[in-house]
């Protein structure tokens, strides 16, 4: 394979866009690990995709991509010195990064690049997020066990993100860190989308309010009750899944258009008029939706 690889990086070729996947498939099945991967200097390269695939450990940490504009990593082991070497502080025309399932790193610090608008990280145990990027305009963090939400530091993008996806965060009470404080630093905020994360009571009510939000997605999140605010004007899509309380005030917005509800009754939680008389008054003020949705799974009472 690194035959092949030396072929592609050689000199005399216009390498633009390089995948290798390091591991067998058959359908869903996967076979064999990740082989040493011996990469070289490419002036050219644009696209870097790598899956199950291990850097030799002779790589040299001067190798660099200075026209590199995507990048994901996929199931490998990474060297920290390699990865903010090369290909974060060698590649300065970086302009999107996906981290996904791969291992090795403690924490991951973004800077210096200007042009980088897109950053997904998927399953990597990190101990801290640390992201410097003006022009930075989609954020998704997924991450790997629960994750406090100080250790996520987004500079320098509150003016250009616009799209935040967050998912087994955890946040606490206190005002730096609360989530609205987080909502709220991203004035082109256009999507919002929260799975997994845990809100600590606190006696304020959780509030949601953004000037420029149009989606806001809620999936299986804690700490969220009747008394929780969306301020949202602009937005017009709303997806609530799952969330502890089924329904919440309706979002104060004239352009709402779309709205989804699934709510199950787990346990020994029944269908009774307390649910019934918020579901009530809830349909009464959709009228004006021209998409609505709403799911209600209840578990049969065991004799």
């Amino acid at each position: 394979m690194n035959q092949w690889i030396d072929f592609a990086f050689s000199s005399g070729n216009n390498l633009k866009q390089l995948v290798i996947k390091g591991a067998c498939c058959y359908g869903k099945i996967h076979f064999g690990c990740g082989f040493p991967l011996d990469l070289r200097t490419s002036n050219t390269l644009t696209t870097l995709d790598l899956y199950k695939c291990n850097f030799a450990a002779d790589t040299s940490e001067s190798i660099k991509f200075p026209s590199l504009r995507n990048l994901t990593l996929t199931d490998m082991e990474l060297n920290p010195a390699i990865i903010h070497k090369t290909f974060l502080s060698g590649s300065p025309l970086l302009e999107r990064l996906r981290l996904l399932g791969c291992d090795g790193l403690e924490s991951l610090k973004v800077s210096g690049l200007v042009r980088l608008t897109s950053i997904a990280i998927t399953n990597i145990d990190l101990e801290r997020v640390d992201i410097h990027a003006p022009n930075l305009r989609v954020f998704s963090f997924l991450g790997f066990g629960i994750f406090h939400s100080r250790n996520i530091k987004l500079a320098a993008c509150d003016k250009s993100l616009k799209k935040l996806l967050l998912s087994e965060v955890k946040f606490p009470t206190d005002d730096e860190y609360r989530l609205q404080t987080t909502v709220s630093r991203f004035v082109s905020l256009e999507t919002l989308s929260l799975r997994h994360v845990y809100n600590l009571i606190s006696d304020a009510a959780i509030e949601i309010s953004s000037p420029s939000l149009r989606k806001l997605v809620l999936i299986n999140c804690e700490g969220f009750n009747e008394d929780t605010v969306i301020n949202a004007p602009k937005l017009r899509s709303v997806e609530f899944m799952d969330n502890g309380y089924p329904f919440y005030s309706l979002p104060k917005s004239n352009k709402l258009s779309r709205v989804q509800f699934s709510y199950s009754r787990r346990k020994n939680r029944h269908v009774n008029a307390r649910l019934l008389r918020p579901l009530k008054e809830f349909f009464s003020k959709t009228n004006r939706i021209k998409d609505m949705s709403m799911t209600i799974l209840c578990r049969k009472k065991q004799q």
